[in-house]
């Protein structure tokens, strides 16, 4: 879609309405209401936008009333946009402390930003682990493990974390192969100790 036909798919005059319903699509549930003030949501906004039956409030915040509708918002966001919509949300997120780490994950690979895409996939994979998720641990570390930095011990670490859930989750091949990368990294290195 154009700006234009989204607008009036939507039955929104304004632009920064669409973006606000932009930014809702983008949100995997809800956009939670502690994030509003940060996006510049305000309140005669908020009402405008519950006047286009578009979105409701529940107890997670804003979200639209039919999947079909986010679908539609979704899909009026062009290829361009989305990475900067991901990244709004991620910033409203950080700076209200958010410790949502999956869903910071989620925005962080949204906004193409590699290094806050490893840090927060790590640390939900270490949330999934802690509760007993090993298959949601290995998911996270793939994502973390897809986004290489310039720290090849940090990287040959989220490897080694990543072979131990796939050997959790009984991928024996695939955890072979990721302890193997890390043991090349390691000896490139000149770690010993980690290579052994």
């Amino acid at each position: 879609y154009t700006n234009a036909t989204a607008r009036t798919l939507f039955g929104v005059d304004e632009s920064a309405d669409l973006e606000i319903l932009q930014l809702a699509a983008t949100a995997p549930d809800a956009l939670d209401d502690r994030l509003l003030p940060e996006l510049g949501v305000d309140l005669p906004t908020l009402r405008r936008l519950e006047g286009t039956e578009l979105l409701r409030r529940g107890r997670r915040g804003i979200r639209f009333r039919h999947e079909l509708a986010r679908q539609a918002g979704a899909g009026s966001v062009s290829p361009s946009v989305a990475p900067v919509l991901h990244r709004r949300l991620l910033d409203a997120l950080e700076a209200t402390g958010s410790h949502d780490f999956a869903l910071l994950a989620h925005h962080a690979e949204g906004a193409a930003d590699a290094a806050r895409t490893r840090r927060y996939a790590a640390l939900a994979a270490q949330e999934a682990v802690r509760t007993g998720s090993h298959t949601e641990a290995v998911a996270f570390l793939m994502r973390a493990v897809a986004h290489p930095g310039d720290d090849a011990a940090e990287h040959a670490a989220l490897l080694e974390q990543l072979s131990t859930e796939q050997y959790m989750v009984s991928s024996r091949a695939e955890s072979i192969a990721s302890i193997d990368a890390a043991l090349r990294l390691r000896e490139q290195l000149h770690d010993a100790d980690g290579a052994a």
